[in-house]
């Protein structure tokens, strides 16, 4: 497992071609104005392409991301990373509902959505039939998310990651998050066999990376068949 403390403009430590899968949720803006929201979809737009460079001919990528109220309007967030995932070259073949629980917030609906999306530009009716074996099969993923973590940091479910990672890849495959955060992709990532990589630029989540080390434990799902190569 390696995880870079530097910014993701800088991808150069991976390989191009070499990673099976990206999951990664991009923070939230930190103003709503259209001038800091272009900048901010153009700067994800250019991380997306890096990404595509580094993903194998077979790889995916798998986008969490969520709504916001903000001014009395609902901030269209996952709209907004539809259109720049399809500009970074990717092509979206599913999207799913992750509901974090029942439970009322200020800011965001107590939903996210998870775009999933190929390097290729289509998908074999083998894949097709495979992506319809529970639970990948379900278009809303309930999942509770762990609150503490979600409040303070944002971050996605163990559980969540697991199951991306369990579908989408084999022992020994690459995983790379862009935006690691607490460190749950590659941790997750390493614990399952893969090889995790993860950057983050605010080096001060060293100590609840390091604790999410500690925390975090892989339950195999005997109900998940792994997609592979995803052919």
């Amino acid at each position: 497992m390696n995880i870079y403390w530097q910014s993701n403009q800088d991808m150069s430590a991976v390989v191009d071609s070499s990673v099976q899968l990206c999951l990664m949720s991009p923070p939230q803006p930190m103003q709503y104005d259209s001038v800091y929201m272009d900048s901010y979809i153009d700067y994800n737009i250019m991380i997306l392409q890096k990404v595509n460079n580094k993903l194998k001919p077979k790889g995916i990528l798998c986008f969490v991301t969520t709504d916001n109220y903000h001014s009395g309007t609902l901030v269209l967030r996952h709209a907004m990373f539809l259109k720049a995932i399809k500009d970074a070259g990717f092509n979206v073949f599913s999207i799913k509902i992750w509901s974090r629980g029942d439970f009322v917030e200020l800011y965001r609906p107590s939903f996210s959505y998870i775009i999933m999306a190929s390097k290729e530009k289509s998908k074999s009716l083998e894949t097709v039939n495979k992506m319809h074996k529970a639970p990948f099969g379900w278009d809303v993923w309930k999942i509770t998310d762990e609150y503490k973590l979600w409040k303070q940091y944002s971050a996605f479910p163990a559980e969540l990651a697991q199951r991306c990672i369990e579908c989408f890849t084999n022992p020994g495959d690459t995983v790379l998050d862009p935006y690691s955060g607490t460190g749950t992709t590659p941790i997750c990532a390493h614990k399952m066999g893969r090889i995790g990589i993860g950057y983050e630029l605010d080096a001060s989540l060293l100590k609840a990376f390091e604790d999410r080390c500690k925390e975090i434990r892989i339950v195999k799902s005997s109900e998940i068949q792994s997609l592979g190569s995803f052919v």
